[in-house]
């Protein structure tokens, strides 16, 4: 960890106002097993080198959308909302500042680019609900970034629209978008 102290520390003299945070993979925070060290058991040997840091960031690509059929569990997915908050409710345990680094409804055999717009759309639609921010906030996540732009691209399924008025409800809200 003590070159990522480092490297915080190089990029700090360069740019003193930057966030500086490690990020996660979404999926540690979806299961335990303590036997192995896997799971959430892989975040506590990182606890102080997390406070150290501007805040911390995760992931959150799965490409379903909540409750389709996920043929590797053989249950319903829990979708990209759930999981955000699940890692928030993980990672606000150790930092009260939390970014959702990478946004992308991904299909790993056509990445990049190759996610699912309808999940996109339906992701957004359930994050602008009221409860929802509501909770993501106070758990501490106040930057949010997409993953690629090519997913977007001539707004299919409307997932666009739905980015931007997801952004602008954010942005009338005390969040900051990162």
């Amino acid at each position: 960890m003590q070159n990522l102290r480092r490297a915080r520390t190089i990029i700090k003299d360069h740019l003193p106002n930057a966030w500086v945070a490690p990020s996660w993979g979404g999926w540690v925070a979806t299961f335990d097993n303590p036997a192995t060290g896997s799971g959430r058991s892989m975040i506590p040997p990182f606890e102080a080198f997390m406070r150290e840091m501007d805040g911390v960031a995760f992931q959150s690509m799965r490409p379903r959308r909540t409750g389709e059929a996920n043929s590797n569990t053989n249950t319903p997915d829990v979708g990209n909302p759930a999981q955000i908050l699940q890692c928030c409710r993980v990672f606000s345990q150790y930092h009260r500042s939390l970014m959702v680094s990478h946004y992308e409804p991904c299909l790993k055999e056509a990445h990049p680019n190759g996610g699912r717009a309808d999940t996109v759309a339906h992701d957004f639609l359930l994050m602008m609900r009221p409860d929802w921010l509501r909770e993501a906030t106070q758990l501490g996540l106040n930057k949010f970034s997409l993953m690629h732009y090519g997913l977007y691209k001539e707004d299919p399924y409307g997932c666009l629209t739905a980015a931007e008025t997801f952004r602008k409800i954010v942005r009338q809200s005390t969040w900051a978008t990162g």
